[in-house]
C-alpha cells in the first residue's frame, strides 16, 4: 500500500480565509480603538468603568510620553505605586520617570 502526501485544497482556503478575517477585523478594530482614545477625554469624568478605563488609559500615555502636567495635576503629592515586588514609587518619582520620556511618541 502507498500513502501518497497531497495538500488539501480545504487547507488552503482555510489558512487563506484566515489571513483574510485577520485583515478585516485589523481595519475594523484599529479605527474602533483610536476612537475610543480620542473621545478618551471626555468620557474621563463619567463615574463609571468607562471613565476609570479612559483615566487609566491617559494615564499610561501620559507616563509613556513624559506629559508630566497631566500626571502632576492627577496624582496627589501624598500617591505611592506599588509594584509586583514590593517596591514602592512617589508621585516625584513617577513624574520625574515620565519627564525622561519626554517628547516620545506612541
Amino acid at each position: 500500500m502507498t500513502i501518497r502526501h497531497r495538500d488539501s485544497f480545504f487547507t488552503h482556503a482555510a489558512w487563506a480565509s484566515f489571513l483574510l478575517a485577520s485583515m478585516v477585523a485589523c481595519v475594523l478594530v484599529i479605527p474602533a480603538r483610536a476612537q475610543d482614545s480620542a473621545s478618551a477625554k471626555a468620557s474621563e469624568t463619567q463615574q463609571n468603568e468607562a471613565g476609570a478605563i479612559a483615566t487609566d488609559d491617559h494615564w499610561s500615555l501620559a507616563e509613556g510620553t513624559g506629559d508630566i502636567a497631566y500626571l502632576d495635576q492627577m496624582l496627589l503629592p501624598e500617591y505611592r505605586s506599588v509594584n509586583t515586588d514590593g517596591t514602592a514609587y512617589s508621585k516625584e518619582q513617577i513624574v520625574k520617570g515620565a519627564a525622561k520620556r519626554s517628547g516620545t511618541s506612541v
